[in-house]
């Protein structure tokens, strides 16, 4: 059984039992964005109903906006519930989605080729992707991105690196790999939510770059 610590290991008390890293610092920045975020979604509705005036990158925003807010907003849900390996997991296909958006925004006539499917070794890089989504990042800071990004192959595939992020520490003395919540790594959890509201200031970023 996993026990909620009296107090986390980021020096933040735990929050009520039906959301304990809600109090997290990063948790509290994400729940800031993800309000953003449903501010611009609701201006989106009213862009759907002219689509026919839209540009290209426009249309599949239509598509990769909401699909990556319900996989942020799906990560949240999981920090709450204590599911962090899966709230892992949704983290590459969250970063797929902006950073894509991103590359269509500026190289509208890919957009054919993404909705064509995106077919693998046609699509462009992620790391590519991710160029647009920081333009003017050095060498160093773009290559450190993406093997950020990259790792979370491994939650996907479910190689040794991953089965790391299922460990918990249950007592001084025993380290077993938990297949329930996990209310024990709150600095896992802190991490994730800083990753995934990054994701999400990026969005809304490109939200407002495509619909000003």
């Amino acid at each position: 059984m996993v026990k909620l610590a009296e107090k986390s290991d980021s020096g933040v008390q735990p929050g009520p039992p039906a959301d304990p890293y809600c109090t997290l610092p990063a948790v509290v920045f994400l729940d800031e964005k993800l309000s953003i975020l449903d501010a611009r979604l609701a201006k989106l509705t009213q862009h759907a109903s002219k689509i026919d005036g839209l540009t290209a990158p426009q249309r599949a925003s239509l598509e990769l906006i909401p699909a990556s807010s319900s996989l942020a907003k799906s990560i949240r849900h999981l920090i709450k519930a204590g599911y962090l390996l899966s709230a892992l997991v949704l983290f590459r296909p969250l970063m797929e989605r902006v950073a894509t958006l991103s590359y269509l925004i500026e190289n509208a006539d890919a957009v054919s080729l993404w909705e064509a499917g995106w077919p693998h070794g046609q699509r462009p890089s992620l790391r590519a992707r991710l160029e647009t989504l920081i333009p003017g990042a050095g060498e160093a800071f773009l290559s450190g991105t993406a093997a950020a990004v990259t790792k979370y192959n491994s939650f996907v595939h479910g190689d040794p690196a991953a089965v790391q992020q299922s460990l918990i520490q249950v007592s001084d003395s025993r380290i077993v790999y938990t297949s329930d919540k996990d209310y024990s790594t709150p600095g896992r959890a802190n991490s994730i939510a800083l990753e995934t509201a990054i994701a999400v200031v990026f969005l809304v970023v490109k939200t407002d770059q495509l619909f000003p």
